[in-house]
């Protein structure tokens, strides 16, 4: 597992990652700042050295067993079909009745993005303690998974419009077979 964090202040000396690199993360999660009680107690217990010890909440083995249960549950053929018409909406969006993404979209979500959103909604489902997929859990994972996977015009950048309001777009236009 590997997490990374992206600090768009400080730049100098870092490169942006190329595209192909990006799409090898499973999700890209916006994190904002903490709220001022948050700060509070994280100044306070960094003063002290008071931090609390990590514990271990799951073995190896349980992790193992848990991946084999999600990877196991079952996904129906229609939200299957729904996860790649969304993907392919972004590669080729006029053919999806969204003509107006067209000059917004630059590069559209690869392969890889499909395999990752089958594998989040059904660790979504899971974790929602559900048996099966729904289209609840493709709502809750597909910013994650797109995110950074779709790459936008001059144009987009010009109108202020970013991936998430692409995202919303295809969520509100492409419709559930």
């Amino acid at each position: 597992m590997v997490l990374a964090t992206q600090n768009p202040i400080d730049q100098e000396g870092t490169y942006r990652l190329p595209e192909a690199q990006l799409d090898r993360f499973m999700f890209k999660v916006l994190v904002g700042y903490n709220s001022e009680d948050e700060e509070f107690e994280i100044a306070k217990k960094a003063a002290n050295k008071s931090f609390e010890t990590v514990t271990q909440v799951l073995s190896p083995e349980a992790l193992k067993t848990m991946q084999k249960e999600v990877e196991a549950l079952y996904i129906d053929d229609a939200l299957t079909t729904h996860i790649v018409r969304l993907i392919f909406a972004t590669r080729e969006p006029t053919k999806y009745g969204l003509p107006e993404l067209e000059n917004i979209i630059a590069y559209g979500a690869s392969p890889r993005a499909t395999i990752d959103m089958l594998k989040a909604v059904k660790a979504s489902a899971y974790m929602r303690g559900n048996t099966e997929v729904t289209p609840v859990d493709i709502s809750l994972c597909i910013k994650n998974v797109l995110r950074h996977r779709i790459v936008l015009s001059y144009d987009a950048q010009v109108d202020e419009i970013d991936v998430d309001d692409v995202i919303d777009t295809l969520l509100q236009k492409i419709e559930l077979c």
